[in-house]
């Protein structure tokens, strides 16, 4: 990597890498792309891809889209989104609900998948069902889900519910204020 000799940590990884850790594999490509080495950062996400690591797949369909390759983007990210990464959920989510793939079944599929990454912990679909129940009008429903996307650490709800207990717009119980406040 630029910048000079590798350190040990890149070395065992690299090691950990090239013995068929698919998570390693994953890693590795991760901090090659960061340093601006394309082509081995993606030969390495093919590898650890290859051997169904749900994170890798959801990562090389992320980068199918954004090279415009929706066929890839929806080969990859569903086939992670089938392995519940719920990063690739929320991608899915996002092209159903904004007509970018109609065939994922659109709005209403859109909010399932949504559903389904927060049941399964992730913070942002918190957040994001929060938000969409604040569009649709629902807003003691939107403060408890953005809330609970708070508690869970995500930081743009812990930003959204300060910013809305300050103007008056959600009323917490002490013991919440506090800890979004710590």
């Amino acid at each position: 990597m630029a910048g000079g000799p590798p350190s040990l940590d890149f070395k065992a990884l690299q090691a950990s890498a090239e013995a068929g850790d698919a998570a390693a594999q994953l890693r590795l490509a991760q901090l090659l792309r960061q340093a601006g080495d394309a082509t081995r950062a993606n030969q390495w996400l093919e590898l650890a891809a290859a051997q169904g690591l749900p994170s890798a797949l959801g990562e090389r369909g992320a980068l199918c889209l954004a090279r415009l390759d929706l066929d890839g983007a929806l080969a990859g990210l569903s086939a992670a989104a089938d392995a519940k990464d719920t990063n690739s959920l929320l991608t899915l989510a996002g092209m159903a609900a904004t007509g970018v793939a109609p065939a994922l079944g659109g709005w209403r599929a859109a909010v399932a998948m949504t559903i389904e990454a927060a049941q399964l912990g992730n913070k942002a679909a918190w957040r994001e069902l929060g938000v969409l129940a604040a569009m649709a009008g629902l807003t003691p429903r939107s403060d408890s889900l953005i809330a609970h996307a708070a508690a869970l650490g995500d930081g743009i709800a812990v930003y959204l519910t300060l910013v809305r207990q300050a103007s008056g717009a959600m009323a917490l119980g002490p013991s919440r204020a506090k800890a979004y406040r710590s």
